[in-house]
């Protein structure tokens, strides 16, 4: 709240090139940079945790093998999740309590790797290869062994 007391929103520029900016009070400056030091350094060690990956990436498995057995009805009466905010919105811890509940045949491999994830048998984690594109930024390609 303190940031937000000393915030401001302040037009910097001539007139062909005025732009407005978030300004604060100079002693405030380093309360900021230790705010996203501290968000920066929890979104590496918790977001970007392995185990917290390997876990999306199992629920990823098992809603991709229930997505046509659990039809999500958007806005305008089509399953489409991917483009629908209606239907993205229905998308909540539910579906996986959903999926574990079901009776239906087709369930089995998602109800399968749901449960794998409860009692943590989590994929193993092979290995990891670094590939450099033309701009030189190293995107990770991580591989799992289900």
């Amino acid at each position: 709240m303190r940031y937000f007391k000393f915030a401001r929103v302040i037009e910097v520029g001539t007139e062909p090139n005025r732009r407005k900016h978030i300004c604060l009070r100079e002693k405030e400056v380093w309360n900021l940079y230790e705010l996203f030091h501290t968000r920066l350094l929890l979104h590496k060690r918790v977001c970007h945790h392995k185990v917290t990956t390997n876990v999306e990436i199992m629920i990823t498995d098992a809603l991709f093998k229930a997505k046509d057995l659990i039809p999500i009805v958007g806005a305008d009466g089509t399953s489409a999740e991917e483009a629908d905010m209606t239907a993205y919105s229905k998308l909540t811890d539910q579906i996986t309590e959903r999926i574990l509940e079901s009776t239906d045949e087709g369930m089995q491999q998602s109800q399968t790797i749901l449960k794998r994830i409860m009692t943590r048998k989590l994929y193993r984690f092979l290995g990891e290869a670094k590939v450099t594109n033309i701009n030189n930024s190293p995107p990770a390609a991580q591989c799992y062994l289900l």
